[in-house]
Parts: C-alpha cells; sequence; structure tokens
C-alpha cells in the first residue's frame, strides 16, 4: 500500500484568513495531485471552491477553500445542478464530461480509472478531444465521496 499524507482543508477568507477545518482525509500522493488540479470540491454536500493550496514543512498537504458562489463562476447555476443531481458512486476513479449546449450542460462520455493519476492527467490539458470535437475545459468539480470527477467543457473551434 502507498503512503498516505494528510490533507486538509481549510475555510479561507481574504480578510480573516483561516476561518477552520472544513475536512480531513489521507490520501496518497497521485490522489493529492489530483484534488490540487480541481477548481473545487464537493465537501459534506456542499461544493467548496478552492483558492489555494500548498504543502506545509510537515509534507501534509492543505487546501484553502471558500464556500461556491454559483453566480460569481461563468454557468455556476448550471454546473451546480449537475453536481447536485450526481447519486451513483464509481470504483474506483469516474471521470464525466458534460459539455455546454447554449445555456446547459448535458453529459457526453464518461470513464473509470484504477488510479487517480490518470484522471489528474486530464486536468493538465486546456483542450480535449471527444466524439469528433475539440473542448475547452471550463472548470472541474471533485467529489470524494462518489470517487467522481466532474468536468465541464465548451465546445471549441
Amino acid at each position: 500500500m502507498r503512503q498516505q499524507i494528510p490533507l486538509y482543508y481549510l475555510q479561507w477568507d481574504e480578510m480573516k484568513g483561516v476561518m477552520g477545518q472544513i475536512n480531513e482525509d489521507f490520501v496518497d500522493i497521485d490522489d493529492l495531485f489530483l484534488r490540487k488540479l480541481v477548481n473545487a470540491t464537493m465537501i459534506h454536500n456542499q461544493i467548496w471552491e478552492h483558492s489555494s493550496h500548498e504543502t506545509n514543512e510537515d509534507l501534509e498537504g492543505i487546501i484553502y477553500v471558500k464556500p461556491w458562489a454559483p453566480g460569481k463562476v461563468e454557468h455556476g447555476k448550471e454546473m451546480e445542478k449537475i453536481v447536485f443531481s450526481q447519486f451513483e458512486r464509481s470504483n474506483p476513479i469516474g471521470v464525466e464530461f458534460f459539455a455546454l449546449d447554449g445555456q446547459h450542460y448535458s453529459k457526453i462520455s464518461s470513464v473509470n480509472y484504477d488510479q487517480s493519476l490518470y484522471a489528474a492527467q486530464i486536468l493538465l490539458d486546456h483542450y480535449r478531444y471527444i466524439q469528433g470535437k475539440y473542448y475547452t475545459l471550463n472548470y472541474a468539480i471533485w467529489d470524494s465521496s462518489r470517487s467522481k470527477l466532474l468536468i465541464f467543457l465548451e465546445a471549441g473551434e
């Protein structure tokens, strides 16, 4: 078994700094990589937007988050509908792609990976080629309770 390292989600406020701990988890390095690359994370049935992240001197992972504000993210209300309509759990890692069709997102593809590093690699690219079309990656949300990575795309040229 790979070494597990602590990962803390801390609520961050630009004026006040750290407001408290939202969640603590133990993850391997590949999981940490994935979780630091997404824009937001679903924790305790709430979406938290990432502000920043770091690894402290004790080699503990820290992700600073703030409450999700769907009105401040382009198409955020539509993304929120998708996130809260997901119930099935993936084993081990599920990735679902949603493309913007006008003002609404619809699922265009999904894939399962046995390692989180493979899912994380998707987040390194700005563009994705799916079913004969290029898409721009707009936003990514990790749902750890369901082991799902939800990726929101917009059709490219």
